[in-house]
């Protein structure tokens, strides 16, 4: 934020307005930034809304600026699918359109988080395959557990966490489809929320093994 010197004699109609001023600013900083990511269909391309606006070209050429920066460093800046209403990558499109900004970036490829809204990992795996340098391994459970606070994703289902291979997200086919695509990277396990996280550690390698993944 910025910091902001002024004088001390003000009146105190002057000293009100500046309080509502700030009242409105801090209100509208509290909201979150959603940005609107949508498919052209007469362009065949993904389009954010605003995407003049001073914000978005601000994003992004910042993105481009650092992900440069980066490389120069030896540095390969990844994308993770996140799993949350206010990000403008929680969806197949939303990644596609930050890809589509020129600026190099390459894919974490979360199995379990296209889930957050309702999208199939294995379905949209092609549109990111070529640019898949990690893969986190996450199954997602609906089945409620003792202990566990679950995530509603936006079709009103909560969500537990799972061993690999234990619960609704086609593992076998993505991990089998990536092996085939010749992948040789790291499949890293996350049981986010599991209380009981050696057991599903253990169950989760057993699972990879069983499928030649080493």
């Amino acid at each position: 934020g910025k910091l902001q010197f002024g004088g001390y004699m003000r009146s105190q109609k002057a000293c009100g307005r500046k309080r509502r001023r700030r009242q409105r600013s801090n209100k509208a900083l509290s909201r979150p930034t959603i940005y609107h990511i949508a498919q052209r269909v007469d362009q065949n391309k993904w389009a954010v809304k605003g995407e003049k606006s001073e914000k978005a070209v601000k994003l992004f050429n910042t993105q481009r600026e650092a992900i440069a920066y980066a490389k120069s460093c030896g540095i390969q800046v990844l994308m993770e699918d996140f799993d949350n209403s206010h990000s403008p990558i929680s969806t197949a499109e939303g990644m596609l359109y930050f890809m589509s900004q020129g600026s190099g970036l390459k894919i974490a490829f979360d199995t379990g988080n296209f889930y957050y809204f309702g999208e199939d990992a294995y379905e949209v795996l092609p549109k990111f395959i070529e640019d898949t340098e990690y893969v986190h391994c996450k199954d997602r459970s609906l089945e409620p557990k003792d202990g566990e606070t679950p995530l509603r994703n936006v079709c009103g289902q909560d969500l537990y966490s799972s061993a690999v291979g234990e619960g609704v997200i086609p593992m076998k086919e993505i991990l089998l489809k990536l092996k085939e695509h010749g992948y040789k990277g790291v499949y890293a396990i996350e049981h986010f929320g599991s209380q009981h996280q050696l057991r599903d550690m253990l169950a989760s390698a057993d699972y990879l093994k069983s499928l030649g993944l080493e």
